[in-house]
């Protein structure tokens, strides 16, 4: 399931902190239709674990004449059932406000470094205050975010890694320099063509493993398919790598995953390179 955030960080004007509201903050975590709900005090620990079920929630916030004093969670049930040691209580039966935790509050613009420790060790905080409390997040809440806007990051970096590694493995450096000056020239023109692969433009690589020469001598076997179609792969990436890199915009969910198609094809062609031969069995007579 994708999760409810952008995909990828794009630069967008705050109007309230046009300055700093670049800058990643929990405000950006909360999902738009988060409900914040609420037990009371005298709801049974039955009836809560149920509410809790029913929602999907790990914790709900417990109020009493306005006013939140604490929250109850499978967390703080499992640990406060341990301190009723009588086996006659049935501790279903009783009220949630045996067994809260006291979560931290915090304010809508606290960087994420400042929540990492008290979430791993309650797995929520709350945003607001006892009386005016905004939201409630979790561990989920900022592992979700964060896996929104850093999955296509990396997703780019591993596919740009997988083809310096696939090229390097087709050939060897004297080769690939070969292919660079042969193929680049007159990209280039007038400037020095690259003799590193590390120094190649993502479209310097479309550009060389899809020339007609090096792709029968080098890239056909490692690259797989055919020329025209690897060239139409790669060169589709070109615009939204660029757009991601240079914070011009988020990306959208079908960009995704062309990322995600390209890179497991990249993945596949890698394991298939690298994976050796297998030997003939030697039959003794």
């Amino acid at each position: 399931m994708r999760p409810n955030f952008p995909l990828g960080i794009a630069l967008r004007r705050d109007e309230d902190a046009p300055l700093t509201g670049q800058f990643q903050r929990l405000n950006r975590i909360i999902p738009e239709d988060q409900e914040l709900q609420y037990l009371s005090t005298n709801t049974s620990v039955e009836e809560a674990l149920k509410r809790l079920k029913e929602t999907g929630f790990s914790q709900m916030p417990v109020m009493h004449e306005g006013e939140i004093i604490g929250v109850f969670s499978f967390r703080s049930f499992a640990l406060g059932a341990l301190k009723f040691e009588d086996n006659r209580t049935n501790v279903l039966t009783l009220n949630v406000d045996e067994f809260l935790e006291e979560l931290p509050y915090k304010s809508w613009d606290e960087p994420f470094e400042d929540v990492i420790d008290d979430l791993d060790r309650l797995d929520a905080v709350l945003v607001g205050t006892p009386t005016n409390p905004v939201a409630i997040i979790s561990s989920m809440d900022v592992l979700r975010y964060l896996y929104g806007v850093t999955s296509p990051f990396v997703l780019i970096g591993e596919i740009e890694l997988a083809i310096r590694a696939l090229m390097s493995w087709s050939a060897s450096e004297t080769q690939l320099d070969e292919c660079f000056r042969k193929t680049l020239a007159e990209v280039y023109k007038e400037r020095k063509v690259p003799n590193r692969i590390e120094d190649l433009t993502f479209g310097d690589y479309v550009t060389v493993i899809g020339h007609g020469d090096n792709w029968e001598k080098f890239f056909k076997t490692t690259f797989g398919s055919t020329r025209q179609n690897v060239r139409t792969r790669l060169s589709s990436l070109i615009d939204i790598r660029n757009d991601m890199l240079h914070f011009r915009r988020v990306i959208t969910v079908a960009e995704f995953d062309e990322l995600t198609e390209v890179r497991d094809w990249l993945l596949r062609r890698c394991k298939m390179v690298q994976r050796p031969p297998a030997r003939a069995k030697l039959e003794v007579a």
